[in-house]
């Protein structure tokens, strides 16, 4: 994979966590300044070689770069990397999407197959809260110049505040008083005040039947509704339509838009029948399962009978996201 300088360094640990579900021997090329990080970070994903630039001699399943003229002569498939994913895509035959993923520590924790075990065994958790939030709320997140005005989404800011006056939400003050009252059905965590540790994030998320899920900083798409989907916690959320196929409200979420909805979709997760949660969560996890699974993913790209494929991905760049750089 080749990849300009403004390429987040998470796009290319995510790209690879696909990669990594295909047996097939692959060749990613990146241009990458850092030299020492994709060195570093190739060997936590079988199967995938960090190549020398040029490489002919090496016959490759697989070639992974963003421009065609990069393909080796001997390589079978090409994938060509297009930095441009957005609700508004328009897909053709050989235009494929690669999801946005989980965060990728915690592949460097449990390694790829061992992640995979671990999401299994965390779905069928005992779910003692009905609705969690955890996560940073510094002024970082409450950029409405980009997630107000360019995306037309409230705020992370916004909704933890909206929340927080419902008066619903159990904020506790410290790690000792958050473990000390478990019977808390609607729990709001600032992570500066309570921070989980990455190694028990899934497993708290997994003991919620839904997550609040904003926006991230400069884009709507964040990784915490990935990690609650993939364990069965339906994620609440205001960006429905980033996903494709779309997040239906009712089936695997509940959406939101404003204020009003946004107080509709509390009261109504607060009196919800356990048959329906179990059904919600069946379809958040069914929908994981088929679109956001990496090994169904790199499944679905191998068989599009196609050798040459663009994979669309989220770069995290406001290039990327249709956003004009400010001069």
């Amino acid at each position: 994979m080749r990849a300009n300088a403004k390429v987040h360094q998470t796009t290319f640990l995510h790209l690879l966590r696909f990669l990594s579900e295909t047996d097939l021997p692959i060749s990613v090329r990146t241009s990458i300044s850092n030299a020492s990080f994709p060195i570093r970070t190739v060997g936590y994903y079988p199967r995938a070689t960090l190549s020398p630039w040029p490489i002919n001699q090496t016959r490759w399943s697989i070639t992974v770069s963003d421009a065609s003229s990069t393909v080796p002569r001997r390589t079978q498939r090409h994938w060509e990397v297009c930095y441009d994913y957005r609700p508004s895509l328009e897909l053709g035959s050989e235009d494929l999407v690669v999801p946005y993923g989980m965060h990728p520590a915690h592949v460097h924790t449990l390694g790829v197959k061992g992640l995979s075990e671990r999401l299994v065994s965390l779905r069928d958790t005992e779910r003692t809260r009905r609705l969690f939030f955890a996560g940073s709320l510094h002024s970082f997140y409450d950029n409405r110049g980009v997630i107000g005005d360019i995306f037309g989404k409230l705020t992370r800011a916004q909704i933890v505040a909206l929340a927080r006056d419902t008066g619903m939400f159990f904020e506790p003050s410290g790690a000792e008083q958050f473990h000390e009252r478990t019977d808390e059905p609607f729990v709001l965590i600032d992570s500066a005040r309570c921070g989980i540790p990455q190694p028990q994030w899934l497993a708290e998320v997994a003991r919620s039947d839904f997550m609040l899920c904003p926006p991230g900083a400069i884009m709507p798409m964040c990784y915490n509704i990935i990690e609650a989907m993939a364990v069965g916690t339906i994620p609440l959320t205001n960006y429905p339509e980033w996903f494709f196929p779309p997040l239906r409200h009712g089936q695997e979420c509940f959406s939101f838009t404003g204020r009003d909805d946004l107080l509709a979709c509390l009261e109504e997760i607060q009196t919800m029948s356990p048959s329906r949660i179990a059904a919600m969560r069946q379809a958040c996890i069914t929908y994981y399962d088929t679109h956001l699974n990496p090994r169904a993913v790199v499944n679905r790209i191998l068989e599009s009978g196609s050798d040459h494929v663009r994979l669309h991905v989220l770069d995290e760049t406001v290039g990327s996201l249709g956003i004009a750089p400010s001069s």
